[in-house]
């Protein structure tokens, strides 16, 4: 299906948008219309990609609702709207309660002003000893009770201080968690995507040759631990090669759960021969642990992975870089599984 390109003008761009729909049998709701808006516009790495899939396996209408409303929320939305709605009402409360506390202490300091002026009159019709003694007496009252609205004020300044901390500790919060795996701690595919495309336009405006990689990892059989021992001993095979993952690479590496028992990783200045060192070390690692019940002991069959290798060019896109890695991925599956084959393997043959 051809693509309407950006520079294209918002009447064609939204005529392609409800074709789209209509291909898909989706109501134009807000988050079917914004996805496909964005694979129209070609805007989106992520959204093309898992709309391509949904495209050419052509699912029925609830089928694709379902899955236009998780890319939705893995590929456009970073923080829910409740969320954001949480927080943009905590922001209005503080700034409702300064407002309340500068227009009490306004109010206090006009008045103050005003009895300042009536003494200052007082003082300066010839006054006498009890005047001056009334005036002092009046002003030590008038002044401590400024001092206490001011005081009320820096309090109400202070709490509000910390709210407004506690605010922005949420939101990163929320934000860490908009771009975390919640199964197994890893980065997710949204986030991932946004690191490669990073990497890849920083290398282009140098215009030096970089020494990224990329990993494409898929469990072989992962279906198999689903339907014999349950999805919450599946959860913890994903669990499990998403901590070795990370143990076994650099801290400067990126590591993603891309989808469903697929796992991606960016290993950053790393050459081909030195990626394809990488991959064999985590698929044999994983492929002697062992994995046990927890219940009685029983311990699971070997885990095995698949790997596929391919390293970043000075022509790459995302799309070109996950693709030949994703393609020598499906020649190790070809291949009987439980090894790892690169990029040049192809070319080879």
């Amino acid at each position: 299906m051809s693509k309407v390109k950006p520079e294209s003008d918002s009447y064609h761009l939204m005529r392609h948008t409800i074709k789209l729909l209509s291909e898909l049998h989706l109501k134009p709701t807000p988050v079917n219309y914004t996805v496909c808006y964005e694979y129209a516009a070609n805007s989106n790495v992520d959204v093309q990609n898992a709309l391509d899939r949904l495209l050419k396996d052509g699912p029925g209408a609830n089928d694709a609702s379902l899955l236009v409303e998780q890319i939705y929320h893995d590929a456009i939305e970073e923080i829910s709207l409740e969320k954001l709605e949480a927080a943009k009402a905590r922001v209005l409360k503080v700034i409702e309660t300064v407002n309340g506390s500068l227009g009490e202490m306004n109010a206090d300091a006009s008045e103050f002003d005003t009895l300042l002026s009536g003494h200052v009159a007082a003082l300066s019709n010839s006054p006498t000893i009890d005047t001056i003694e009334q005036t002092i007496s009046a002003l030590q009252q008038e002044t401590s009770q400024l001092r206490q609205s001011s005081s009320r004020l820096s309090r109400q300044l202070e709490v509000n201080s910390e709210e407004v901390k506690q605010l922005r500790s949420d939101l990163q919060r929320a934000r860490a968690e908009a771009s975390t795996d919640s199964l197994t701690g890893l980065k997710n595919r949204k986030y991932f995507i946004k690191e490669l495309e990073y990497e890849i336009s920083m290398a282009k405006e140098s215009g030096a040759a970089v020494a990224n990689s990329l990993l494409m990892l898929d469990i072989d059989h992962f279906k198999n631990f689903n339907d014999t021992f349950g999805h919450v001993v599946g959860d913890k095979v994903l669990a499990f090669v998403a901590n070795t993952l990370c143990q076994k690479l650099k801290r400067a590496d990126t590591v993603g759960r891309y989808g469903g028992e697929e796992f991606i990783v960016l290993l950053r200045n790393t050459s081909y021969n030195s990626a394809m060192e990488v991959g064999e070390i985590l698929r044999a690692t994983i492929a002697k642990s062992r994995l046990a019940l927890s219940n009685n002991r029983t311990q699971l069959p070997p885990i095995h992975i698949s790997v596929g290798v391919a390293t970043q060019g000075m022509e790459d896109t995302v799309i070109s870089l996950i693709d030949r890695a994703d393609r020598a991925l499906y020649f190790s599956k070809d291949q009987g599984r439980n090894c790892v084959t690169g990029e040049l393997q192809l070319v080879q043959r």
